[in-house]
């Protein structure tokens, strides 16, 4: 089966979160998050999560929606990309 190129670009309704590091954070793992989401993007909509270390700030772009600081736990469980569908049995 043939992969759907660009004009197939978000028909699908799969939504794909990262969560990682992010670019302008330089670091490998940054830089996959994006490389990776770059690849899956013209099959499905893409979103990240960005994690920061404390007392840290970036500017992202677009693609990201929400940052979380490394330290903190409750950041990490209130990142809203939970699905909130029920697994079928």
């Amino acid at each position: 089966m043939p992969i759907p190129g660009p004009d197939h670009r978000h028909t699908s309704r799969l939504r794909v979160a990262a969560v990682g590091t992010y670019p302008p954070r330089q670091c490998g793992i940054a830089t996959f998050t994006r490389d990776l989401l770059d690849c899956v993007e013209p099959h499905a909509e893409v979103f990240a999560a960005a994690l920061e270390e404390p007392g840290g700030f970036h500017r992202y772009p677009q693609r990201v929606h929400m940052t979380a600081s490394s330290d903190r736990r409750s950041d990490y469980r209130d990142l809203p990309i939970a699905s909130t569908r029920k697994p079928t049995s």
